[in-house]
């Protein structure tokens, strides 16, 4: 096996110096939804287990909905989707799992982050300053197949102005 990681993994700012394994907690994700928080230091003296279970193990399910965390507008056409747990990116990347209402409709393109957890979306039509849109979620789904509840698969997104100099939005 390989992967591609950073020292966040760790989520531990001592043992992220060097000196500890980094170990999966649950090998029974899918692989495709492996990411960074499935990953962390081990808890093992010796730092690591090899040839033992991790230290980390770790296959209690996940019964837990994600949530929708809000979005970020990167500028006119691009927001950032984000959720508090890793997602399935096969659903996360899909542009018609998506809509935004008052003629936006889809996204033409989604990228996910590494970390499974947020989706930047990129519309064909720009959003309109002072406008209310809603953006709305179907089919989103984390790792472990618990689907976003329908009270959070929607939110509220403002376009604002960038402000000038001295102005207060």
């Amino acid at each position: 096996d390989s992967i591609r990681y950073t020292t966040a993994w760790y989520k531990d700012l001592v043992k992220d110096d060097g000196g500890w394994s980094l170990e999966l907690i649950n090998p029974t994700l899918p692989a495709t939804c492996i990411a960074e928080a499935n990953w962390m230091a081990s808890n093992n003296a010796n730092g690591g287990t090899p040839g033992i279970q991790n230290s980390v193990y770790n296959i209690s399910p996940d019964v837990t909905a994600p949530l929708s965390t809000g979005a970020t507008p990167i500028d006119s056409v691009t927001l950032q989707v984000c959720f508090n747990e890793a997602m399935d990116p096969s659903l996360l990347s899909n542009p018609a799992n998506y809509s935004v209402n008052v003629g936006i409709g889809s996204p033409a393109s989604v990228v996910v982050n590494s970390g499974l957890t947020c989706a930047t979306l990129t519309f064909a039509t720009p959003f309109v300053s002072s406008t209310t849109y809603t953006v709305t979620f179907a089919s989103l789904g984390d790792c472990s197949g618990n689907v976003v509840a329908s009270g959070n698969a929607q939110f509220t997104y403002i376009q604002t102005q960038t402000p000038l100099f001295g102005e207060v939005i």
